[in-house]
């Protein structure tokens, strides 16, 4: 798998079709790996140029090391420089969840950089001080129980979640399941405490700002996150909603077809 060694990180990513198509970048959640949206490039057949990369404290990247960086400004800072060395800009973002968040903070800092952002099931933070100070309580939590508990009883417990449901009655949920278990445990609480919920600022007073379009997508089954998007719908300047049937909170592993068709819709008329 290509790598890109940089100042703070080491990225392992992958590049498929020719860099004179029109470029789309993806940003997988917590827990997961570039290997997440295999399905969405093999879907978009060979109309489009993609790129995926492990996010640091996933698959094969590493968190730079045990003091403070590592922030969301440090992770934007070395994915431009990965997205300058490949010159894979102006480009398409691609989020979900955590991904998501990093996307809109990308979009909000390097406006000129892209072309158009895609947020699946994600949010541009919480609002308040209190909000955030709450959640970083809750990842905190989290980030022990990966460092204490066993690894197999942490995946059958986050994935208890409610906002899960659908996903954990997905016939390939186990296959899944299984690619989530080749993360380390330790990274991923570095991750929760320095790219969780309660760590990232507030966007929500810069969506009003943002000239990008801005496609927000969610599944139907997700009333947590339609309400969240509809929120930030009445914030964007130029914004779309879509709510895919039959699907939760990770709708490119449920409905694949359905989230690529919405890419390809989009991408057709603004290449």
């Amino acid at each position: 798998m290509p790598r890109l060694s940089l100042k703070q990180h080491t990225f392992f990513y992958e590049l498929w079709g020719h860099k004179n198509h029109p470029k789309l970048f993806f940003l997988h959640g917590f827990m997961g790996s570039l290997a997440d949206f295999k399905p969405i490039v093999e879907t978009l057949g060979d109309q489009f140029c993609c790129l995926a990369v492990d996010l640091p404290g996933h698959g094969q990247t590493t968190m730079f090391n045990a003091g403070l960086s590592d922030g969301i400004d440090d992770i934007a800072q070395s994915l431009m420089a990965l997205l300058n060395h490949l010159h894979f800009t102006p480009c398409h973002l691609i989020g979900y969840s955590m991904g998501g968040r990093l996307a809109l903070y990308l979009a909000c800092r390097f406006p000129d950089r892209f072309k158009s952002v895609f947020l699946e099931s994600a949010s541009p933070g919480l609002a308040t001080e209190p909000e955030r100070l709450q959640r970083q309580q809750k990842d905190e939590q989290f980030a022990i129980q990966l460092e204490t508990d066993s690894w197999p009883s942490f995946l059958s417990q986050w994935y208890e979640q409610p906002i899960f449901e659908s996903l954990c009655h997905h016939s390939n949920f186990d296959r899944m399941l299984e690619r989530r278990s080749k993360n380390c445990p330790q990274e991923l609480a570095r991750v929760l405490r320095r790219l969780g919920t309660g760590s990232q600022p507030s966007l929500w007073e810069e969506l009003s700002h943002i000239q990008l379009f801005i496609h927000l997508i969610v599944g139907e089954l997700d009333s947590k996150f339609i309400d969240v998007n509809q929120k930030m719908l009445s914030y964007c300047q130029n914004a779309q909603l879509s709510i895919v049937p039959d699907c939760g909170h990770v709708v490119h592993f449920e409905q694949p077809h359905a989230f690529a068709e919405i890419l390809k819709t989009h991408l057709a008329s603004h290449p």
